[in-house]
C-alpha cells in the first residue's frame, strides 16, 4: 500500500488532463524516434563495385576456355570466390577472346596482369584497412596462378 501512496497523491494533486499530458510525455520519450536515419554510405563501395566488375569480366572471358587447362579452370574458380567474398556472386562481365589457343592464351595472361594490378591499385585506395588487404591478396593470388603460365 505504501508504493502506491505517493502515485495516488501525485495524481489527486493533478487534474485529468495533467495526468495524461505527464503520461504521454514520458511514453513519448521511450519510444524510439519515427524514423531512423540511414547508414552511413560506404565509402568504398565504389571501390568494390569496380573491383567486382574487373573480375566478373575476367571470368566471363576465361569460361569458353575452361577445357584447355587447369589453371584457366583454377582462375575461373578462384575469380568465382573472390566475387562471393565481394558480396558479387552473380556479377557478370563481357566475354573473352576469340582466335586460336595459343593467342587466347596470351591475351588472357595479359588480362589476368591488368586484374592483378588493378587490384593492387584498389588496395592502395581503399579506406578500409579490411578491404585494403581484401583486395592486395585477391591480386597477390592472381599474379601466383599466372606466374607459371596458363599451361
Amino acid at each position: 500500500m505504501a508504493a502506491t501512496t505517493p502515485l495516488a497523491i501525485v495524481l489527486s494533486a493533478c487534474s485529468g488532463s495533467e495526468v495524461h499530458d505527464r503520461l504521454d510525455s514520458g511514453v513519448d520519450r521511450l519510444r524510439a524516434p519515427r524514423s531512423t536515419p540511414p547508414a552511413p554510405a560506404n565509402p568504398d563501395q565504389k571501390l568494390v563495385d569496380q573491383a567486382a566488375s574487373a573480375i566478373a569480366s575476367m571470368r566471363a572471358m576465361l569460361l569458353p576456355h575452361r577445357s584447355e587447362g587447369t589453371v584457366v579452370t583454377d582462375l575461373i574458380n578462384l575469380h568465382t570466390a573472390h566475387l562471393r567474398v565481394l558480396g558479387k556472386p552473380h556479377a557478370t562481365g563481357a566475354g573473352g577472346p576469340g582466335g586460336s589457343a595459343g593467342a587466347a592464351k596470351a591475351q588472357i595472361a595479359a588480362r589476368e596482369q591488368s586484374l592483378a594490378t588493378l587490384l593492387a591499385t584498389k588496395a592502395g585506395v581503399a579506406q578500409d584497412g579490411d578491404l585494403a588487404r581484401l583486395l592486395a591478396s585477391m591480386s597477390a593470388a592472381v599474379t601466383q596462378r599466372v606466374a607459371g603460365g596458363l599451361a
